[in-house]
Formats: structure tokens, sequence, C-alpha cells
């Protein structure tokens, strides 16, 4: 479900002014998303008058935060790039953002890009609720929705002349991978900004599911080929995220229900871990799943 929305510019900056000032709010007249955020940042003690992200990474942090999140990256550049051409010709600008609330990459129209310097919306900043009030990033991060964001909406003036669109992203697990969000001046706010990144979002969530379905299909290769080779060994095969994908044939007639448990249930049920080895996948060396080897605990 999307929320969130323009509304009458005077009524949100006549509101936001009452809210600042008086810690009053008519709440019948708010968008209930806005409504909450704007309670949320006024808890964390934001500060309205904020006129720029304070927040900026060093080179060598932004480096770290940027391997942390490669895959991310490495999946998303490709459909950033098919938008590009459309976001600079409407005076917009697009952004990559981690599940911290860190912008990764951002590309658009430089015009746009040179407003946005002005208030620190950069590459390495930090654009939660937390630390720039009410906006689509922080907004999204916090309530995991698409969300859309215009002018006096935002809770710091940092933000009330620009309108944002973002969406979160989700791996298979439905945890966080980040922020897709695309941003303009509020004179070229435009609807289709909020469609944009949600499709965007969608074709990069095929894509994380995509690699993580081929990469398990490779976990069960290896796996079946090591089971073949060393039918007597007793293991079993876990994937990344410790459930069990497959296990040698002595295990396996052992403990016949094994294929689909957690590696928590087996080291719980009379098994210890002897050692552990890691399965890497032949292109690229990622890190796949790993192999236990396990022994009986004494009873």
């Amino acid at each position: 479900m999307i929320r969130g929305g323009s509304m009458n510019t005077t009524l949100y900056l006549d509101a936001w002014k009452r809210f600042v000032k008086e810690d009053v709010l008519d709440t019948a007249r708010i968008n209930k998303l806005i409504l909450e955020s704007w309670y949320r940042c006024k808890e964390e003690k934001v500060n309205p008058y904020l006129n720029r992200g304070r927040n900026l990474l060093t080179e060598k942090q932004l480096h770290t935060i940027k391997n942390k999140n490669s895959m991310l990256i490495e999946i998303a550049t490709p459909y950033l790039n098919k938008i590009d051409q459309a976001i600079k010709e409407s005076g917009m600008m697009a952004l990559l953002v981690d599940p911290d609330g860190y912008v990764l990459s951002l590309t658009g129209n430089e015009k746009t890009l040179n407003d946005a310097r002005k208030i620190n919306f950069v590459e390495g900043v930090q654009w939660t609720e937390g630390e720039v009030g009410t906006n689509a990033i922080g907004t999204a991060l916090q309530t995991k929705e698409a969300v859309i964001i215009n002018g006096a909406e935002h809770y710091s003036v940092a933000s009330h002349q620009w309108s944002c669109s973002a969406t979160p992203i989700f791996d298979d697990s439905r945890n966080l991978m980040g922020v897709i969000d695309v941003s303009c001046p509020i004179d070229y706010s435009h609807p289709f900004m909020l469609g944009m990144v949600t499709s965007v979002a969608y074709a990069i969530e095929k894509e994380i599911s995509r690699r993580y379905y081929q990469k398990e299909l490779e976990l069960i290769h290896q796996a079946t080929q090591l089971s073949e080779t060393h039918p007597n060994q007793f293991f079993i095969v876990c994937n990344q995220k410790q459930m069990i994908v497959a296990a040698s044939k002595s295990f396996r007639e052992r403990s016949p229900q094994s294929i689909g448990m957690n590696l928590f249930d087996i080291t719980h049920n009379g098994y210890q871990i002897d050692f552990e080895m890691p399965f890497l996948s032949k292109e690229g060396n990622s890190l796949l799943g790993s192999c236990f080897y396990l022994s009986e605990m004494p009873a």
C-alpha cells in the first residue's frame, strides 16, 4: 500500500509552523503518514530549522559502506542507468540508499545535483528521519512502504523546497536491502516519480531473488557431489540462513527429516560440530553456504 502524497502547500506550511512552535496539529487535515512521522521527529528532538544534512561519512567510511552493500549497488546500477536520461530531462535525481539511510549513489540533472549539494544531499550523507526529519527516504525506511513527500510535508526546512519519492527494496526473506529515491525541486514534481521508483525497486528485487535461487542451486549441486564422493562421512550442508539443504547418506539414514531443518535444531538434538567448511561459488568466490562435519554427543 502506498501512502503519503501532496496536499495544499500553504495548508502544510501553516500546519508545520503551528506544530513546531505551539505543538498543535489539526489531525483532521493532515495525512496520517505525515502526522505519525512529525510526531516521531518531535519525540526524537529533530531540529525543524535544520537547513542541511549533518552526518556525512568520510571517504574511507563511504568506501567501507559501499563494499558492505556491493551486491545491491551492482544489481541496482543497470536499472538506475535505464532511467537516467528521463531523470535528467525531468530536472530530477535518483538515489540508491543503504538500510541505515546512507546515500550510496546519486545521479541526475546537473542543476538539481548542485541544489542538492547546498543542503548536503550528497553521496555519503545519512538521510534518515532521526537525522533530517520527515523525508521520503527516512520515512520509507521507517514505515517499510513507498512514500511521496512534498514541500512543507518535510519536517526540517532543509527539504521544504523539495519533492521526494522513495520505496524500500527487500530480499526474499523480507530483509530490508535499501531504498530507491527520486527527488527534485518542488517545481519539477510529477506523480510519475512514485511509479518510477516502485518499478525500479520491483525489478531489483526480482534480480536479487533470481541470484539467490541460482546460489541455492549451485550449493545443492556442490553438496550432492560431496555426498557421492564421501558417502560415509557424517555431515550436513546449510545455506547462508543456516537452513539444511543437503546431508550425507549416513546422516540422512540417522535423521531422515533433517532437510529443511535449522542448524540450531541439529546442534540441540544430540549432535556437535567438529568443523566447518565453506562452500564458495565457482565464479566470483562468493559464499554459498557451509558444510558442517558432525559427531554424536556422548549420552
